[in-house]
């Protein structure tokens, strides 16, 4: 039965993957096994980390672990915005790590393997809320399959999400990120 659901995961992940490359989202590493062989990765890049600028910070109660949330970039390219971030799994009290699974995903997202369409920008200055782009099946333009994403204990997971780009005299926003602190006043680049 675990195999079954290894093969379904693996195969979910390779949909996801095709998707989002399809529609201009930077494509994910290829779907890879953890240390012991089991577990695909998904669509969030789980190799370490480039050092990378962090904007802001925040720590994060996710289920029952400690985390910390760093946003990594806030970039504009024409008329859309993609955030990235990392989690870094502090504490765990599961030798699997954090499951991100459905943790960022929007209350009415029927997706099934998670994805991170609960993040939304708020540009407080126009009273307008953001919320994550979608393709022209709905899917949101973000990282994908996260159910099949575990941050093990000191691990660090990169997360993209793409979003229509506010207003061209909006330089800050809120960002929003289902069970994290909100981060205020983001400068867009």
């Amino acid at each position: 039965m675990r195999t079954l659901l290894r093969i379904a995961a693996a195969g979910a992940a390779a949909v996801a993957l095709g998707g989002c490359s399809l529609l201009g989202a930077k494509p994910a590493a290829p779907a890879q096994k953890d240390a012991e062989g089991t577990r695909p990765k998904s669509a969030a890049s789980a190799t370490a980390p480039q050092p990378q600028h962090v904007i802001a910070s925040q720590r994060a109660a996710l289920e029952k672990d400690t985390a910390r949330v760093d946003l990594t970039a806030l970039k504009q390219n024409g008329g859309m915005v993609t955030l990235e971030f990392t989690v870094t799994n502090q504490t765990s009290n599961d030798a699997l790590g954090i499951q991100i699974g459905h943790l960022f995903t929007a209350s009415g997202d029927t997706s099934g393997s998670g994805t991170l369409s609960g993040i939304t920008l708020v540009d407080g200055a126009n009273k307008k809320r953001h919320l994550t782009a979608t393709d022209s099946r709905g899917g949101c333009v973000c990282s994908q399959d996260l159910s099949a994403v575990f941050v093990k204990t000191g691990q660090t997971v990169a997360f993209t999400a793409t979003f229509g780009a506010p207003p061209a005299n909006t330089k800050k926003v809120d960002v929003q990120i289902p069970r994290v602190p909100v981060f205020h006043d983001i400068p867009i680049a």
